[in-house]
């Protein structure tokens, strides 16, 4: 894995940290555009991967993370916990490579926003409105 991918990957991770303990309204496009660029970014790169192609040793090992990175996401969806603020919620050579850790990063965040996407309607806090006014989506 070259230096600078090293770095976008802790950076992006220091970010998702970063806003989730800071915290801030909940919107739908926050809460799902960078998990599904990753996810995509992630499964595009796996897929052309210097023209080499998955084994079967890399799916299986690819597959294991991503569903151990999923349950993670669960977990870390399900112990978030939200508050209203101003009414709204808040032979295996590929399976190393820098490729699979956005993809894994991308399913453990859309793995946690699919836990806490109904959650926030359920509890009766509404999605806050996208900077541009456009309502959210995701209604109860």
């Amino acid at each position: 894995m070259s230096v600078e991918t090293t770095l976008t990957v802790l950076a992006i991770m220091i970010y998702v940290v970063a806003r989730q303990i800071a915290g801030e309204p909940l919107r739908v496009k926050r809460l799902l555009g960078l998990p599904v660029a990753l996810t995509v970014i992630g499964i595009v790169d796996v897929a052309h991967n210097g023209g080499r192609g998955p084994t079967r040793d890399d799916i299986v090992l690819i597959a294991a993370g991503v569903a151990i990175n999923a349950v993670i996401g669960i977990g870390q969806g399900r112990l978030m916990r939200l508050e209203s603020r101003h009414g709204y919620a808040l032979g295996a050579h590929l399976a190393t490579a820098s490729a699979v850790m956005l993809l894994r990063l991308g399913v453990n965040q859309l793995a946690q926003a699919a836990i806490v996407a109904p959650r926030a309607p359920a509890t009766g806090i509404p999605f806050a409105p996208e900077p541009d006014g456009t309502a959210a989506p995701l209604r109860r």
